[in-house]
Order: C-alpha cells, then sequence, then structure tokens
C-alpha cells in the first residue's frame, strides 16, 4: 500500500479507549472515541459539554460482575440526556423498552444487579444543548433497567 493510502486508511480508524477503572471524565477533544467498558462493578461517566456533533460510543466489552451501576452524567445540570435505550434479558425472552426520556435529566443510570453483558452499548451525540442517547442494554437473568433523573 501506498504511503498516501496508508494514511488515509488510518484517519479513518475509530480511536479506541479501555475503560477497567471506577470513575472516567471525558475531555471535550476526546469526541469521536469508541470507549471500551471492561468494569468489574459500578462506573461513573462524566460527559464533557454538550458541543454541536460531538458523538461518543460505549461497548460492554466484557460482562459487567454482579455489583454497581454504570452512570453517565452531563457536565452541567443544564444539560439534558434524552433518548431510548433498549432493554434485554439474556436468554431473549423477555424484552423491554428502558426510556431515557430526558427534560429534566443529566444523569442516565445503568441498573442490573445479575450483571450486563458484553456486546451492550450506549452512544450519545449532541446537539449543542443536550445529549442523546440510543443503545442495547442486554441484562443477565433480569432486564436491565435505564433512568435518567
Amino acid at each position: 500500500m501506498a504511503k498516501v493510502g496508508r494514511a488515509s486508511r488510518n484517519s479513518s480508524l475509530l480511536r479506541v479507549e479501555t475503560i477497567t477503572g471506577t470513575t472516567k471524565s471525558i475531555e471535550p477533544a476526546e469526541s469521536g472515541e469508541l470507549y471500551l467498558l471492561k468494569v468489574t462493578g459500578g462506573l461513573a461517566v462524566t460527559l464533557p459539554a454538550a458541543k454541536e456533533g460531538a458523538y461518543l460510543k460505549f461497548l460492554f466489552a466484557d460482562n459487567t460482575g454482579t455489583g454497581g451501576n454504570v452512570t453517565f452524567t452531563a457536565a452541567s445540570t443544564s444539560t439534558y440526556i434524552v433518548g431510548f435505550v433498549t432493554t434485554l434479558v439474556a436468554s431473549g425472552a423477555v424484552t423491554q423498552g428502558g426510556q431515557a426520556l430526558g427534560g429534566t435529566g443529566d444523569v442516565m443510570t445503568i441498573a442490573d444487579g445479575a450483571g450486563i453483558k458484553e456486546g451492550s452499548y450506549v452512544e450519545f451525540v449532541s446537539d449543542g444543548s443536550q445529549w442523546f442517547v440510543s443503545g442495547i442494554i442486554v441484562g443477565a437473568d433480569t432486564a436491565a433497567v435505564v433512568s435518567i433523573a
């Protein structure tokens, strides 16, 4: 492959960061990154300030443990999180919608006491004044609960 072709190809790859700790504050310059979540308990993520076109994706790369919630908090209490996250039971026997209706909520919580399955994900996109969320969360043996407050 020509050197010019290599530079073009590499610039089209997503930036990837693996999160293994219990907290993560996303910086504004990190827009466009894919975060692989390898957490065994709870995780608290602080989103950057809303900026038009900002995009973040969080993918559960391992099953979470049985303890702790995963929370996403907007950088400002006047920046809301709005959208809809579908939740499923791992067996596929039951499905339900997990509403993440915003308007006045700046913290989204994903809770499943039995753990969240790998492959689950949420995506955030900003219009400059709020964060829109979508995704699919698969719970281990009971449907995960997604809420915004």
